[in-house]
């Protein structure tokens, strides 16, 4: 069974403009341990964001070849992958943004955003005056809520669980 989603405050539908905007948060809650964000990427696109816990162990869903990275034991210069790079978390383009957060409660943030080849953006507005003419999908926040729900179901059942 799912985890049931708390919203806190108002949940509010992404507003594409060709312009640049603002932009802002659409929709902010808690899943279980995990807090997430829906964000209007100014006008252009939606962006999710999901907050894992300090105590998620990231070797339970890293890469072996993103750990390999890290071994080098010469003084050659080594490219670094970003953290998301190594974390095949099934969401829509992928993960495409991670950061250290300085919350007491949480820590790395993962990030993935709706503004690949195949969805509207704010941009097309103008070319497209009519959305539903064109092929593009338009996200809404109920569906990118299921997509968060389904990502924290997937962290869940992949985290390393203490003995």
């Amino acid at each position: 069974m799912a985890t049931p989603i708390v919203i806190w405050g108002r949940l509010m539908e992404m507003r594409y403009s060709p312009t640049p905007t603002a932009g802002g948060v659409l929709c902010k809650g808690r899943i279980g341990r995990y807090l997430f964000e829906v964000m209007d990427c100014y006008g252009s696109h939606p962006c999710a964001y999901i907050h894992l816990p300090k105590s998620y162990h990231l070797d339970s869903i890293l890469e072996p070849w993103w750990k390999k990275a890290f071994e080098n034991d010469n003084d050659e210069f080594v490219w670094f992958p970003a953290l998301y790079e190594g974390i095949s978390l099934p969401v829509h383009g992928g993960l495409t943004y991670d950061s250290m957060s300085k919350s007491k409660r949480h820590g790395v943030v993962l990030g993935w955003d709706y503004g690949h080849s195949g969805d509207w953006s704010g941009y097309l507005e103008g070319a497209y005056p009519n959305a539903s003419e064109t092929s593009y999908k338009k996200w809404t926040v109920l569906e990118i809520l299921s997509e968060i729900q389904n990502a924290v179901q997937w962290l869940e059942s992949h985290r390393l669980k203490r003995a």
